[in-house]
């Protein structure tokens, strides 16, 4: 991502020497941190994750972006995805990156729907979802983030979408 972020997949991790390394083992999911939208996501989360923050992380797939906030210093976060693949390897990300319950890190790792979850109120949100998606749920969206005036960081934009 830059000189502070690393993301890298265990077989690699040795190599690396970045104040911030995610070791993230993909499997079926999404979230590689190859993909220039996990990058530029990663770079907004930087700037954006305050301490003691509260953050979700819709269409969560591997969980980097929520394990990203947990170590820029967000108190807790919700990250959940539709697909069962994805939960689970969030949870061995989680595990892999030692963001577990036993230490600091407070969160929730669930399989839901972003048509029908019910998102907490929160400081920042990153979803990176199809344009549909996103637009069906900006509301729903706003709502969460309303009250501390918090962050949408959204990404999954393709091309044909711009108009």
């Amino acid at each position: 991502v830059n000189e502070r972020i690393v993301i890298t997949p265990s077989w690699k991790a040795e190599t690396v020497n970045a104040p911030l390394t995610l070791i993230i083992n993909p499997q079926m999911s999404f979230g590689t941190g190859h993909h220039e939208t996990t990058r530029m996501v990663a770079s907004l989360l930087e700037s954006s994750v305050q301490t003691d923050d509260y953050w979700i992380d819709a269409g969560t797939g591997t969980g980097v972006l929520a394990i990203l906030a947990l170590k820029l210093g967000a108190k807790e976060v919700f990250a959940f995805d539709n697909d069962e693949w994805s939960v689970m390897n969030t949870r061995e990300n989680f595990e892999r990156n030692s963001v577990t319950a036993n230490n600091k890190y407070i969160y929730t790792i669930s399989q839901n729907d972003i048509n029908t979850v019910s998102l907490p109120d929160c400081n920042g949100i990153t979803a990176n979802l199809h344009k549909n998606l996103l637009l069906n749920n900006m509301r729903k969206f706003a709502q969460a983030l309303h009250k501390r005036s918090g962050t949408l960081i959204v990404s999954g934009l393709l091309r044909y979408d711009k108009e």
